[in-house]
């Protein structure tokens, strides 16, 4: 993720290197878009091996036998589920986050 915004700000800077608070918003979003997206099928393997199993469901164990067993059961496009709304709720709190993070450097520099 920070990486990408530090790709994105260097593409929206003024000449004196300053970046204003909506091309802040713009680049940290962007990266917050990537960022989330990427991280869907972590965050789905993450959820089932903590999730509470139901009796007579075999638990998940360990982040291989799970990735194995999501493709297995319900292809692997189930790695995907929730992306849409995962970025949409997450990128917007990136782009606040910075957007606030250099308004206040650009203030108190």
């Amino acid at each position: 993720y920070f990486s990408l915004y530090g790709i994105f700000r260097r593409k929206l800077v003024d000449e004196k290197g300053k970046i204003s608070s909506t091309g802040a918003l713009v680049a940290s979003t962007g990266a917050g878009v990537v960022g989330a997206s990427l991280s869907t099928p972590l965050d789905v393997i993450k959820t089932r091996l903590q999730a509470a199993v139901p009796e007579g469901v075999k638990p998940y164990k360990g982040w291989l036998p799970t990735v194995n067993r999501i493709a297995a059961e319900e292809g692997a496009m189930a790695l995907w589920k929730g992306v849409g709304p995962r970025t949409i709720i997450i990128s917007p709190l990136f782009g606040i986050a910075l957007m606030v993070k250099e308004t206040l450097a650009r203030w108190f520099h």
